[in-house]
């Protein structure tokens, strides 16, 4: 049984392999603070709600996983 495949080539774009500076990626800004006077702990990412945790550790955990 035979497929019919298309031929495989190599294209090249003329791009080097490595990202330019423009293209990196940027290092999120991570804050966390008392969510509206609770004890709760909320997580924000480029002054967005991302998480809510109830224990501060929680709260830093996350933010460490972000900026991983």
């Amino acid at each position: 049984m035979t497929t019919n495949r298309l031929p495989y080539r190599l294209v090249h774009s003329g791009q080097s392999a490595e990202p330019s500076l423009k293209e990196q990626p940027q290092q999120a800004e991570v804050s966390i603070e008392r969510w509206k006077g609770s004890r709760h702990w909320a997580v924000f990412v480029d002054g967005k709600l991302l998480a809510l945790a109830v224990y501060k550790k929680g709260a830093l955990a996350i933010r460490e996983r972000i900026l991983r």
